[in-house]
């Protein structure tokens, strides 16, 4: 049953999770070694794709371990349908003005 001192588990400057995130098992390190290894041979990707076709996780899991998980994409659209292109620096608001309202179709201020 709830109550005032199960409601509030933890002391004010102390964390639940002392020992912090737990290490790997030695089966994991084991694992990811392998599928590191796995990865360097040359008929490794024959191999991933029968794997693949009879249980995709274990393949999936073999390519992140082996090889690391590819990088996520994420592409950002203007109002207007353009890709949002960013100066690389940017020293005043007039600088950024005048980079950036032609793509946004817009006139600039005071013009």
């Amino acid at each position: 049953m709830a109550n005032k001192k199960n409601l509030k588990p933890f002391k004010k400057g102390k964390s639940g999770n002392l020992k912090g995130r737990p290490k790997d098992t030695p089966e994991l390190k084991n694992f990811k070694a392998w599928a590191k290894e796995e990865c360097k041979k040359p008929d490794f990707q024959k191999d991933v794709r029968k794997l693949a076709k009879k249980n995709p996780k274990a393949a999936e899991m073999i390519l992140h371990y082996g090889e690391g998980r590819p990088p996520e994409k994420v592409e950002h659209i203007g109002k207007v349908g353009g890709l949002i292109v960013l100066p690389a620096q940017i020293a005043s608001k007039e600088e950024w003005n005048r980079s950036i309202f032609p793509f946004l179709g817009k006139k600039k201020e005071g013009s």
